[in-house]
């Protein structure tokens, strides 16, 4: 009989969930055979004492449901750490639903991909957590004398590690770039954006404003030019601010 090499040992953990949370600020669901698992796996060498390790877990078919006003339905949130590698974070089968006085924004939603979140365009894992997203740019429209210009939809996924509530990021357009809606030369548009933790609604913040839209197309050139008159409203924890202002600008492409 050959002498033994190494040494293999693994660990698997597959507790019961069960679904509970503070009703009315956060809840957590186990949907349909929803399940935890996680699996621990090392080999060492007996000669050199080399060690190869792997530690790889999901939470599968669940679902968060932020102040009543927000459920983010999952099929699973997979996370694999191999020999010290940097870890892949992954998130499968994501649905934000809003509800209650949101629920006109799902009209909007219903173009987010459900896989996002799953080799997202942006993942960040360190010591404080895991943090993991992407923008969905709409293309501008025009038809006849209707154009939408610079629409774009993103997400958020925020999963800390220190203590601090897990937290999701749902907007349409942001406050830096607006998206525009233009009828001849009458125009309007805005932004909304909303962010919901475990603990609490943390922010909502959104505009709409009104004014004249004017662009031009000659080929080798093309431009344009805004004025717009709007309201900002924006409510953080226990302070809110409600506000007009004026923007105006331009843009030339040769």
């Amino acid at each position: 009989t050959a002498a033994p090499i190494g040494m293999a040992t693994r660990l698997v953990w597959k507790p019961e969930i069960k679904s509970n949370g503070l009703k009315n600020l956060f809840e957590f669901k186990r949907l349909d055979n929803g399940q935890f698992y996680l699996i621990a796996s090392m080999t060492t060498l007996f000669e050199g004492g080399q060690r190869n390790y792997s530690v790889k877990g999901a939470l599968e078919r669940f679902a968060l449901t932020f102040v009543g006003s927000l459920s983010v339905n999952f099929a699973a949130l997979r996370f694999e750490s191999v020999n010290g590698r940097k870890p892949d974070v992954s998130a499968e089968g994501v649905d934000l639903v809003f509800e209650g006085p949101l629920t006109f924004v799902n009209t909007l939603r219903n173009i987010l991909p459900t896989d996002g979140f799953s080799d997202p365009p942006y993942v960040t894992v360190d010591g404080a957590g895991i943090l993991a997203g992407y923008t969905l740019a709409v293309p501008s429209l025009g038809v006849g004398i209707f154009s939408l210009q610079n629409l774009a939809l993103s997400a958020q996924l925020s999963i800390p590690f220190i203590g601090k509530p897990a937290a999701v990021r749902f907007a349409v357009s942001e406050r830096h770039k607006p998206f525009l809606v233009s009828v001849t030369l009458f125009g309007g548009g805005g932004f909304f954006a909303i962010t919901v933790s475990s603990d609490r609604l943390e922010q909502i913040e959104a505009a709409i404003e009104f004014g004249g839209n004017l662009s031009l197309n000659l080929g080798v050139a093309s431009g344009g030019v805004y004025v717009m008159a709007g309201i900002y409203f924006s409510l953080a924890g226990d302070e809110t601010k409600l506000t007009g202002y004026l923007r105006c600008g331009g843009y030339l492409s040769v």
